[in-house]
């Protein structure tokens, strides 16, 4: 299959093609990639990714060209970014144009990046491309598509590589571009610059010039046309080559260090709903590689994102909440907030954490008998009557056995109050609430939490921890209150 593509203005965007890099067959090439990393399953639609360029120009051509054999449906987007005006407006046209030469069908979508990036505070380059995935993420999904192909190369690798080596990174960072990250697939991430304009020479494509590649004001132009070029003319020709090799080998130790994690986490980590809690003890136990793993892996369950914490994110959980005192907390990108609670270290969502706040002095007085359920709707107390003989000393510390003979007035639950105190089984003098949620390390964010039952004004029960010794049952005790805690998710 041909395609007689036009270049939409011949004279400003025509491409000046060089042979350097270039292999024999860039087709063969990337479908040995496809193969590799197995891309593609017979039947998918594939969301091809097009600006315009040549990159992106020629992953279409070939994906195009290919259809029959894998036995997929192609859909075409594009995205004006409104940063560049009339030229902007021609790539979408051209895109669409060309879409529309092959029968594929095209969404072309424009979106006020500039305003995104002065509002969010980001680069030009990462506002750009945080727009774009979110777009993408969204056509993909109207349109059926089961794959995102993107237009990355061989040589942004390589510039990926060492723009995160200049701006620090760790291992996972200097792994670069992925041939495969969830559903985005790069066909062509081990196509050179040479490669590219072989396939466009070949095939007789006339792509779009995005002028701002030209342009030395951003970091990754100044690392393309002037770093680059400098290492390959002052210290090695075969740099690019050198480098690709690095990002081979990091890629296979990172493998290895990430199966090595996942293997720990699960006797390290016990993931909840919006929270991961890891054995403190045991995350020491790990070598430092598997610890920030470990720690980017609870992230992972708890936030769903890959990427949601950096480097820097998990050295400050290491050094300021890992060997923090009790309590030590802090916040983190995507929403989520490390503690030390104890001997656990809790990774969680923290933006919910506020809906669960009780009003201080909200009480409940409680139905007896009854199923009573408490203002912050994820806990419960059940009262029942029941006779000396159902005793159970082996009941939880959920479970209260009272002297119902001692009740006077109503039975009240609330939160704790400063000041509360109790005098708990066994002990001759009373003991602040406070103290006690210390003295069984109660996470600071549940003590809130945990409902004080009062019976005539007095501390009976702290629900989970301790009863009065005043509400005992004793060898005098006809009837016995029990109060049950029924537990939701916290």
């Amino acid at each position: 299959m041909k395609f007689n593509i036009r270049s939409v203005n011949r004279g400003v965007n025509a491409i000046i093609f060089n042979t350097m890099n270039t292999s024999d067959n860039p087709s063969k090439t990337v479908r040995d990639t496809i193969a590799a990393n197995n891309m593609l399953s017979r039947g998918e639609r594939v969301l091809v990714a097009v600006s315009g360029g040549p990159d992106s120009l020629v992953l279409l051509h070939f994906l195009a060209t290919v259809t029959s054999a894998y036995s997929i449906s192609l859909h075409v987007f594009h995205l004006n970014h409104l940063m560049r005006g009339a030229a902007a407006s021609a790539d979408a046209k051209f895109v669409e144009r060309t879409a529309r030469e092959m029968g594929i069908p095209a969404t072309i979508m424009s979106a006020d990046v500039p305003a995104y990036i002065k509002v969010n505070g980001v680069s030009p380059e990462d506002g750009a491309r945080q727009v774009r995935r979110k777009l993408l993420l969204q056509v993909a999904e109207d349109t059926g598509a089961a794959k995102i192909a993107l237009g990355h190369t061989a040589d942004d690798r390589v510039e990926t590589f060492l723009l995160r080596l200049l701006r620090g990174a760790g291992l996972d960072g200097l792994r670069s571009i992925q041939p495969v990250a969830g559903p985005i697939i790069r066909p062509l991430i081990d196509l050179t610059r040479g490669d590219i304009e072989a396939y466009c020479r070949q095939h007789r494509l006339e792509p779009r010039l995005d002028e701002t590649n030209a342009l030395l004001d951003m970091t990754r132009n100044k690392v393309r046309h002037h770093l680059l070029p400098l290492l390959e003319a002052e210290y090695n020709p075969n740099i690019r080559a050198e480098l690709r090799r690095e990002i081979a080998s990091i890629n296979e130790d990172t493998a290895l260090l990430q199966c090595l994690a996942e293997e720990s986490f699960v006797s390290v980590a016990a993931p909840a709903a919006g929270a991961v809690t890891l054995n403190r003890a045991s995350l020491l136990a790990q070598p430092l590689a598997i610890r920030r793993r470990l720690l980017r892996l609870a992230a992972l369950h708890t936030a769903g994102e890959p990427q949601a914490l950096g480097f820097v994110n998990v050295d400050d959980i290491l050094t300021k909440v890992v060997n923090g005192n009790s309590g030590a907390a802090l916040d983190l990108p995507s929403g989520l907030s490390a503690a030390r609670e104890y001997d656990t270290i809790v990774i969680r969502v923290s933006a919910p954490e506020t809906v669960l706040d009780v009003p201080v002095g909200s009480e409940t007085v409680l139905s007896v008998p009854g199923l009573t359920d408490l203002p912050e709707g994820l806990l419960a107390i059940d009262a029942r009557f029941a006779p000396v003989e159902e005793l159970d000393k082996t009941a939880g510390p959920d479970v209260a056995w009272l002297d119902a003979g001692l009740i006077e007035g109503p039975i009240i639950a609330r939160p704790k109050l400063p000041g509360d105190r109790i005098q708990p089984l066994g002990m001759r003098g009373h003991k602040l609430v406070s103290d006690l949620f210390i003295d069984d390390k109660t996470a600071r964010r549940l003590r809130d939490k945990e409902p004080v039952v009062l019976i005539g004004g007095r501390v009976a029960w702290v629900a989970g921890h301790a009863i009065d010794n005043h509400f005992k049952v004793t060898r005098a005790t006809k009837k016995i209150l029990v109060l049950s805690l029924v537990r939701g998710s916290r």
